[in-house]
């Protein structure tokens, strides 16, 4: 879950997405929050470099559904090294607007991610339509573990601020 509003529907329509087809979901700190992070199916903390264990959960899906994910192409090199997007085995579904802006002359788009399903549409567009067609699918694997936010260092980073508000609240 990417670049996404805060609108309270949004949000629930993004959550019942999730629950109904049982998917794990990742959130970047680079981008607002789109997605509840104490939730059972948000098993790794926001990141801004891809951890390891959202490396594995990648490399390990049949489907990677992008809702406007920053920088897609980028997260599957980090993913699968140099060959980058011809490695990736999972069939991706991208909802995005990005396309709009792909012809642009510097370049800001980063790299183009390898695409099966292209949904060129704002994410809260897609997202109810994604609900009502889809069927709810069953738990196929045991859920990975929720991974701990690693311990204080002796310097701030915005993960700790986030990890200590969430604490809080």
């Amino acid at each position: 879950a990417g670049r996404c509003t805060r609108d309270l529907g949004a949000w629930k329509a993004r959550v019942a997405l999730a629950e109904k087809l049982n998917l794990r979901v990742l959130t970047n700190l680079k981008v607002a929050a789109a997605f509840p992070t104490d939730h059972r199916l948000h098993p790794v903390p926001p990141f801004q470099q891809l951890l390891p264990e959202a490396r594995e959960l990648i490399a390990a899906a049949d489907v990677i559904l992008s809702l406007d994910w920053l920088d897609l192409a980028g997260t599957f090199k980090q993913t699968f090294g140099d060959s980058g997007s011809g490695a990736v085995p999972a069939r991706i579904i991208q909802v995005s607007c990005d396309a709009y802006s792909h012809r642009g002359w510097s370049m800001d788009h980063q790299g183009l991610p390898p695409i099966d399903v292209y949904m060129m549409c704002e994410t809260d567009a897609a997202v109810p339509l994604l609900v009502d067609a889809v069927k709810p699918r069953m738990a196929a694997a045991k859920l990975p573990e929720r991974v701990p936010l690693p311990p204080m260092p002796a310097e701030v980073s915005l993960r700790d601020v986030g990890a200590a508000l969430e604490t809080a609240t």
